[in-house]
């Protein structure tokens, strides 16, 4: 068994890192004999300082022992002047800033009883007694972890006072982590000092949260000298002498036939029977203590083990068994496919290639009640109780994982807040300008020439918060547009144009003479030039030039990422400005986020995060390159298409028909009502219900007294009634030639883009205004929609 473990922790470890290594200050007590303490010369010495010394032969490197007393040592290693300490026993309260090695130095807990009373030799003992501990100890903290094993945990401050508890009959026992009496207490009183089998103290080095590089160094060395036996000599020349465990009946059942075998000869060979208990009660201790050492090397790595055969796991160590929710025993027998989720079972029958050297992978774990993990694995071949075998680390990745996704939804928090923010001011200034201009219209005294002035500028504060509006659409859904085929350098001449109109920046646009076509809507790809344009002007407050270039492009695959490969039209668009910070870069299509005034286009702060919206909704990629000091390039991608460009026709307004009878149909009363009101003014008879089921049976009835309506106003949502799409459908039953507009505020509605498909004849988005409306009721209130 000690064989086996001796491989598995030679197996475990990390091969040194190549080149020179930092020195290792490594800080021990000054005064803790045998452990670690300073000698005559007043130099380190005892069990640690042997171990760091031999440790440093087998491949530790360069390093320094820092003896001092524990306060000044725990200081030095938080303000980094230590890069480790030696015999620190693993506690709750030093995992969140401290990494751990495997144990180099392990000891019973140890009580004292009055002879009088039963001894304590198992935790088991505990339950129901009052026990005396000493403020302060490694016992003290183990006893509190494990709520006292049942017991009374009662802390004294002076050592002698607890010897005095036990004494007197108020406390049954003191505990303490081992038997150094000279510095703990004087056993005055001749009590009864026995160990604790079931309670063994692991003290290890202890390095900073994250210092892999110290840590791999200690456990190499260490492991160095736990195979070639120089560990165990030094073991049992400073610690062994700490516990002179008696002997008892239970130690010596596994040799009953040597024993035996001794008293037979008893009389004849005294002295030889003596010499050979002895070598027996040191063996038997020294296997005890070794496999004990080896069993909490294992059992306190960090990440889980398992050892496996042909998909049956042979070996495992505590933290294993924990993370899948089994004890140890649970585990062994089992097949790797009862912790594995099973969509996963094909690819683990297949099995992993051979490796030599650990190589690490992401994967899913399915614990013991049903619950999925995702955990990170390592393995490697090896050989165990003589054929081969694989080792399998493993490391959960629960808490790292709720950790990104913490991070995520706060920076998702983060940029809606900072969107909320923009919306607020934005629509605040819209308000306050319409507010104003309405109280002013209603104050004037003077001709209508000037109300009807203050009246247009709330029109015009209304049609800027509809663009607002429609951005904020086109930056959360991207709207739908009519992509065909279009010619892109026309697009370039009249954006830029507009852009920097009145500028002192000017415009240089270099087109490939067979640049090939896009398949876009031309208008919301002008507009991601146009803000694109506007964006380098900004940049540029003092003038500059702002350089245009359009090229056609075969990107091979995984050259712009989130693109496929294939044929594209690249735009670079680069202006001789201040450049971005490297900062601000991973932030510039935030909504609502500038480190700058916005100019012209102040108040908006979309034009980027639309222009980035609106490229990959066609397919395309929008990019940056920036340098400080020195300008900054946005690269656009689109999509080439090779099909005939489709050339616009424009459309001549349509001429006004004769009045006639319409049904509106919309749940907000006041928008119902302006519209009926407006409807009224330009001579048409108008009818209106608040929700569908009224609407059909108005319909029903005027067509019944010989008075049908000519159309319907339909809104295609209505809360808590039928919406515009189900009375369409009603009306037609009555009516199959029915005339019907349909109306939204929800601009991306597939309908309003594909009203005919749905059988209406036109389509109005919310907000409209009057010359919307009769512009659409002109054209189809006629013979045919």
């Amino acid at each position: 068994m000690r064989t086996l473990y001796l491989g598995l922790l030679i197996a475990f470890s990390v091969t040194s890192l190549l080149g020179a290594e930092p020195r290792l200050r490594i800080g021990v007590e000054s005064a803790d004999h045998p452990v670690s303490f300073l000698n005559d010369q007043r130099r380190p010495a005892g069990f640690t300082a042997e171990l760091v010394a031999e440790m440093g032969r087998a491949g530790l490197g360069d390093h320094e022992i820092v003896a001092k007393h524990w306060t000044q040592l725990i200081e030095d290693f938080d303000a980094g002047r230590l890069d480790a300490l030696a015999n620190v026993a693993r506690s709750v309260d030093r995992v969140a800033g401290m990494d751990f090695s495997v144990a180099h130095a392990s000891v019973h807990g140890l009580v004292y009883t009055r002879r009088d009373r039963p001894p304590l030799r198992t935790t088991a003992d505990f339950a129901g007694k009052t026990i005396a501990t000493i403020a302060g100890t490694t016992a003290l903290s183990n006893a509190l972890a494990q709520n006292g094993w049942g017991a009374t945990i009662r802390p004294f401050s002076k050592p002698q006072a607890a010897m005095d508890a036990v004494q007197n009959g108020t406390c049954d026992a003191l505990l303490l982590t081992y038997a150094l009496e000279h510095k703990y207490i004087t056993n005055s009183y001749g009590l009864r000092r026995e160990f604790v089998d079931d309670i063994l103290h692991h003290f290890r080095f202890a390095v900073r949260k994250g210092d892999a590089a110290a840590l791999v160094r200690l456990n190499d060395s260490l492991a160095t000298l736990l195979r070639n036996g120089t560990f165990d000599r030094l073991y049992d020349r400073w610690i062994g002498p700490i516990e002179p465990h008696p002997i008892r009946l239970a130690d010596l059942r596994p040799y009953a036939l040597y024993i035996a075998l001794g008293l037979l000869a008893v009389t004849a060979f005294i002295s030889w029977q003596r010499h050979l208990l002895g070598r027996v009660s040191r063996q038997a201790a020294a296997l005890r203590e070794s496999e004990e050492r080896f069993h909490g090397l294992v059992d306190a790595a960090f990440e889980g083990w398992i050892i496996h055969r042909d998909g049956v796991i042979l070996l495992a160590n505590q933290n294993f068994a924990a993370t899948f929710g089994y004890a140890v025993e649970e585990l062994i027998g089992k097949s790797l496919l009862d912790i594995t989720p099973p969509e996963l079972h094909a690819a683990l029958a297949a099995g992993l290639p051979a490796a030599t050297v650990a190589t690490k992978h992401e994967s899913v774990g399915l614990r013991r009640d049903g619950t999925r993990i995702p955990i990170e694995t390592s393995c490697r071949e090896c050989i165990f109780e003589g054929k081969p075998a694989r080792i399998s680390a493993l490391r959960d990745l629960t808490a790292q994982k709720q950790a990104a996704a913490d991070q995520l939804v706060l920076s998702k928090l983060e940029s809606t807040a900072l969107l909320a923010g923009g919306i607020a001011h934005d629509f605040n200034n819209l308000l306050a300008t319409m507010v104003l201009n309405v109280d002013m219209a209603l104050l004037t005294r003077r001709s209508p020439e000037e109300t009807r002035r203050y009246l247009e500028a709330v029109k015009t504060a209304a049609a800027a918060a509809k663009t607002l509006t429609q951005q904020l659409v086109t930056f959360a859904h991207g709207a739908a547009g009519t992509r065909q085929p279009t010619a892109l350098a026309p697009l370039l001449d009249q954006a830029v144009g507009v852009a920097l109109s009145g500028a002192n920046v000017r415009s240089e646009i270099a087109v490939a003479s067979d640049l090939w076509s896009a398949d876009i809507d031309a208008g919301q790809i002008q507009s991601v030039i146009h803000n694109l344009v506007l964006n380098a002007r900004e940049a540029m407050p003092a003038g500059g030039i702002v350089r245009l270039r359009a090229e056609n492009l075969v990107l091979p695959a995984g050259s712009v990422a989130a693109l496929p490969a294939g044929e594209y039209l690249h735009l670079t668009l680069a202006d001789t400005g201040h450049g971005i910070p490297s900062d601000v870069v991973p932030k510039i299509f935030d909504p609502y986020f500038s480190t700058k005034s916005r100019g012209v286009q102040k108040g908006m702060g979309l034009g980027l995060t639309i222009a980035h919206s609106v490229v990959h909704q066609h397919g395309g990629a929008l990019t940056v390159d920036t340098e400080p000091g020195a300008g900054t390039t946005f690269h656009l991608y689109l999509p080439a298409t090779h099909l005939p460009e489709v050339a616009v026709t424009p459309v001549a307004p349509a001429t006004p028909q004769a009045p006639g009878r319409i049904l509106v149909m919309d749940d907000e009363a006041a928008l119902r009502d302006t519209v009926v009101l407006a409807l009224e003014q330009s001579g048409y008879v108008v009818a209106s219900a608040a929700e569908g089921q009224t609407a059909v049976e108005l319909y029903r009835e005027a067509r019944a007294a010989g008075h049908p309506f000519d159309l319907v106003l339909l809104d295609l949502t209505v809360r808590g009634g039928m919406g515009g799409l189900a009375t369409l459908a009603a009306l037609r039953e009555i009516e199959p030639a029915v005339k019907a507009v349909v109306m939204s505020g929800y601009a991306r509605e597939a309908i309003l883009h594909d009203h005919p498909n749905h059988g209406f004849c036109a389509a109005l988005t919310k907000p409209f205004t009057l010359d919307d409306l009769r512009h659409t009721l002109a054209r189809v209130v006629a013979p045919k929609c």
